[in-house]
């Protein structure tokens, strides 16, 4: 099988898996009170302890991955969680052989992959990708 490389963000995939309205605003960004990012980053470790539950179960926890889930943020610490985000899409488009993931653009001239969003998460409307 061909290497095929995605582009992937974390917020979308987010908004789709959790059923969110908007983005949650974690990060820190002029003229946004710390204590609404801090609230919102604590919403987040809760938000992506539920979804690795539920959507995971498979997943093997250990310290450094349980610890990104408790520690008040720090910039390597939001960093760290966009990281995981990013490979936690990747690993359900793999796991799902790609029918509950959605592709925006091609193969020629670029894509990105994103969770399909609430009820398609069971019927899956997505081509494979390679």
């Amino acid at each position: 099988m061909p290497r095929v490389a995605a582009e992937v963000f974390p917020h979308p995939a987010l908004v789709r898996w959790l059923g969110l309205d908007r983005i949650l605003e974690y990060k820190r960004k002029a003229g946004r009170p710390r204590a609404r990012s801090d609230a919102e980053f604590a919403r987040l470790q809760r938000s992506l302890a539920g979804l690795c539950a539920d959507q995971f179960p498979y997943l093997a926890w250990h310290a450094d991955s349980s610890a990104l889930l408790t520690t008040k943020w720090r910039k390597p610490v939001e960093d760290q969680l966009d990281a995981w985000i990013c490979a936690l899409i990747a690993l359900w488009h793999v796991h799902h052989a790609g029918h509950h993931s959605e592709v925006f653009g091609d193969d020629a001239t670029g894509f990105v992959l994103t969770p399909c969003a609430g009820a398609d998460l069971q019927g899956g409307n997505s081509r494979l990708l390679g």
